[in-house]
């Protein structure tokens, strides 16, 4: 899995931290969930109507989706401008020109470059395979661990264990996930989709403490039912997966 190789590549406070979020998934059920920009877990988070159609096979729009070197290069430039700011209202002395905190006080050994490799980790699947009943959602990724949520509408604890826990809820007509892992670290996901059924917004936030986040935004596009054996799929470099169904092969009539 995709999350086992991540305290090998990251370098956060404790890299058991990263790791764990292997961990939790197979410790019980797994999800999390909350909204890029603080999700009011606390809310009432109803379901207003009957929650959206999430299932089918959905593969990844690459020409909509974030680039996350691109994503972080915005970002250090946000960052970089503010660092100037401040050196020129003579706010803090610590920075001259061109020079950048980057971990903007979330505490030694963790920066925003580690957030967006890692968010780049945990976002890697070319595909989304949902499955849903009136019970449950099961998002199926590739290199990680299912993401699952009933359908009530108010916030739901998946896992609680030593290595964190886990939160999924629906708020209207999103989903959302959060995964709580220790030392502070936290992975939110939010799920949308078209009206039309044919995309799905995917919003992945990464974050250290209550200062340093990264997000990535990326679209899938349907290509048929949740059955993923009956297409057969190829992987272009211009327009991401390109599926056809499979013609069925019968007998001479």
């Amino acid at each position: 899995m995709a999350c086992l190789l991540l305290a090998l590549l990251i370098s956060l406070p404790a890299q058991s931290d990263l790791s764990a979020a292997a961990n939790i998934s197979n410790g019980s059920q797994q999800t999390g969930m909350d909204k890029i920009t603080e999700i009011d877990i606390g809310g009432s988070a109803e379901v207003e109507h009957s929650p959206p159609d999430f299932s089918g096979a959905w593969a990844k729009d690459y020409t909509r989706s974030d680039k996350w070197d691109q994503k972080l290069q915005l970002q250090l430039d946000r960052m970089r401008s503010a660092a100037q700011k401040q050196s020129r209202l003579g706010r803090d002395s610590r920075y001259g020109p061109g020079v950048i905190s980057l971990n903007e006080g979330a505490g030694r050994g963790t920066t925003i470059i580690d957030l967006g490799r890692f968010a780049e980790l945990i976002t890697r699947s070319n595909d989304l395979i949902i499955t849903q009943t009136d019970n449950e959602v099961r998002i199926k990724r590739e290199g990680e661990a299912d993401l699952i949520c009933n359908g009530s509408g108010q916030p739901i604890k998946t896992s609680s264990n030593e290595f964190g826990s886990e939160v999924c809820s629906w708020q209207g007509h999103k989903l959302f996930f959060r995964i709580s892992l220790p030392g502070r670290i936290d992975i939110h996901h939010r799920f949308e989709v078209s009206p039309e059924h044919e995309s799905i917004n995917q919003q992945t936030q990464v974050s250290y403490g209550k200062r340093l986040s990264f997000d990535l935004v990326q679209f899938f596009n349907y290509y048929g039912p949740s059955d993923i054996d009956q297409f057969n799929c190829t992987q272009t470099l211009s327009r991401g997966k390109v599926c056809s169904q499979k013609k069925n092969i019968t007998g001479s009539e």
